[in-house]
């Protein structure tokens, strides 16, 4: 079973264990969701929904609970890799969202 990990996300922190079923599976369907609607390893509209989405599945926090807490890429970006270990998500797919998650990082630190 993983480890306990927390989430600091909007000046708050949140702790996460092994997830129920239920939500590890609309956690995959995010995760998915994520991966397709990046362009060019750019984050995108679609792709950042989809990441907080993620983030509200997996921390278990309504949707407009979250979108009301301050925030910063990297943090959200941080999030979603503690949700993908915490998930047991296949190896392959850690590595793709890694990269997304850098990739954010790096996009929101150049402008």
């Amino acid at each position: 079973m993983p480890e306990r990990q927390s989430i600091n996300f909007g000046g708050r922190e949140f702790a996460i264990q092994a997830l129920p079923l239920k939500r590890v599976t609309k956690l995959v369907s995010h995760f998915n969701r994520v991966v397709a609607a990046m362009e060019g390893g750019r984050m995108t509209d679609a792709s950042l929904d989809a990441m907080i989405d993620a983030i509200s599945v997996g921390l278990d926090v309504p949707r407009e609970g979250l979108d009301e807490l301050p925030t910063t890429i990297p943090e959200i970006a941080e999030a979603l890799a503690v949700l993908v270990r915490v998930s047991g998500y296949d190896e392959a797919m850690r590595q793709e969202l890694s990269g997304v998650a850098a990739a954010s990082v790096a996009a929101a630190t150049s402008t």
